[in-house]
């Protein structure tokens, strides 16, 4: 019998997406009337940016954040591991999951994170 080699093909993407690391749980830092500051850690070895979706309350369906900064059309990419987000309510609770943005490849989402709120009469 002859034995058989089998050879294995993976898509230019995955070894990217493989390489690119990963962000943490973003974390609180501060807030003011309807925005919210949060950072988180990276792991990755590129240049990146990071693209931030929210979700509010009990929805189940992650959307764009809105930020102060935006490298890209519309949402909330930024350029380093920190970014306010903007146009938020009061007593309501926000959660947040994070992106590793490198040229056209995007890692898997972060941890989510806690709730954060902005508190009515803080202000």
């Amino acid at each position: 019998k002859r034995s058989q080699i089998k050879i294995y093909f993976f898509p230019s993407n995955l070894v990217h997406y493989l390489s690119l690391g990963h962000a943490t749980a973003p974390r609180f830092i501060s807030s003011d009337r309807s925005s919210i500051t949060l950072t988180w850690d990276s792991n990755t070895s590129v240049p990146t940016s990071y693209s931030v979706e929210m979700k509010c309350c009990k929805e189940t369906t992650w959307t764009e954040a809105h930020c102060t900064e935006n490298l890209i059309g519309k949402g909330c990419t930024v350029s380093n591991n920190t970014a306010t987000l903007i146009g938020l309510q009061k007593d309501t609770a926000y959660f947040f999951r994070v992106y590793v943005i490198y040229k056209n490849w995007r890692s898997v989402a972060s941890v989510s994170s806690e709730a954060m709120l902005i508190k009515s009469g803080t202000f």
